[in-house]
């Protein structure tokens, strides 16, 4: 089992501590590895008084310190290679690197950062055996899970409003009654809707009077759900699929909005891609077929906002969408942050 390892901005994984006893091991002495400090901002009043209006995390650096048995050429060899693929510079878009901690419970925790202190404090005690300290800087502080966590939100079928499904033609009407000629003599005759399975009937026999399926389908107008955030506070990516227009999301326990205005459409052919992270915000329209991206950030509304913030806790969400079909999906995927990889 792998207890630490670093995979590079390249995506190349080093392995720095596992069961199976490898030339490389960690020594007790991590330091950074439990809550991050925090620094605060304070403003001082023409009268002396100084009041604390922000307290932040800052960013964190981690120090682990190692053990390597250098016992032959292949372990020389294995360590050069374990340098190379630790160190790197230049500039870069995203992420440079994960560190993966596992923790007491068997859990993996993973800190984006970046691999920074060279190879510190070395000391050969042994012909055979040096002994040295490896730093990681990370902008966010945060230790996070493996893998996102996805939130659907679903159309409910029964809230909204009805939308008509396309009718056949039948002989010189529409025909949704038995008894044209008493109920609705031109031909057209809403009998009373019964919700049955999905979908909203008119016809009580769909195999002889509407072999096509003649009914209306609930379009869900808005729906309301709560999302529970266990760990701090994170900022989602939202993706919106299927079939949708005169969208809005609405976080009502921060108050925070999103809303497009109505020229927005989502059918099938594209979806919409919200990136709400710091330093990546951004808001996209992008084409299934050829994965052309277009700038929808100018169509939000006024009163929008890409700062789009789900709360440690319930986050009531609202989300409407005009033209639900039982295909349409909002996502929003969001990584649970930890303050700690004990």
């Amino acid at each position: 089992m792998i207890n630490v390892s670093y995979t590079n901005a390249r995506g190349e994984t080093v392995i720095l501590d596992d069961d199976d006893r490898s030339f490389l091991a960690e020594l007790y002495g991590r330091e950074g590895c439990d809550a991050p400090k925090l620094e605060y901002q304070e403003i001082t009043y023409a009268d002396g008084t100084t009041e604390t209006v922000l307290i932040r995390m800052k960013p964190r650096d981690v120090k682990l310190k190692f053990n390597v048995r250098l016992r032959n050429v292949v372990h020389i060899a294995d360590f050069e290679a374990l340098k190379l693929k630790l160190i790197q510079t230049g500039n870069r878009e995203g992420d440079w690197g994960r560190l993966m901690i596992r923790r007491k419970d068997g859990t993996e925790a993973y800190l984006n950062c970046a691999y920074v202190g060279g190879l510190d404090e070395i000391i050969r005690e042994y012909p055979t055996s040096t002994k040295f300290s490896l730093t990681f800087h990370a902008q966010d502080p945060l230790f996070h899970d493996k893998d996102d966590t996805e939130y659907i939100i679903r159309p409910d079928d029964e809230s909204g409003y009805l939308r008509f499904k396309p009718l056949t033609f039948s002989g010189d009407t529409y025909d949704f009654a038995e008894d044209n000629s008493t109920s609705n003599p031109d031909g057209l005759f809403f009998k009373p809707l019964t919700f049955t399975g999905g979908t909203y009937d008119f016809s009580e026999d769909n195999s002889t009077d509407n072999p096509t399926g003649v009914f209306m389908k609930s379009a869900a107008n808005e729906s309301l759900d709560n999302v529970n955030i266990l760990t701090q506070a994170v900022f989602p990516v939202i993706t919106i699929t299927g079939a949708a227009k005169n969208i809005r999301l609405i976080n009502h326990t921060t108050g925070r909005k999103l809303e497009f205005a109505a020229s927005v459409v989502v059918d099938g052919e594209n979806y919409i891609l919200i990136d709400t992270r710091p330093l990546r915000r951004k808001a996209l329209q992008v084409n299934v077929s050829t994965g052309v991206a277009t700038n929808i950030v100018g169509k939000l509304t006024a009163d929008s906002s890409l700062d789009f913030i789900l709360e440690r806790g319930v986050n009531e969400i609202l989300f409407r969408n005009s033209e639900a079909t039982p295909e349409s999906l909002c996502t929003l995927t969001y990584m649970q942050g930890y303050l700690s990889a004990q």
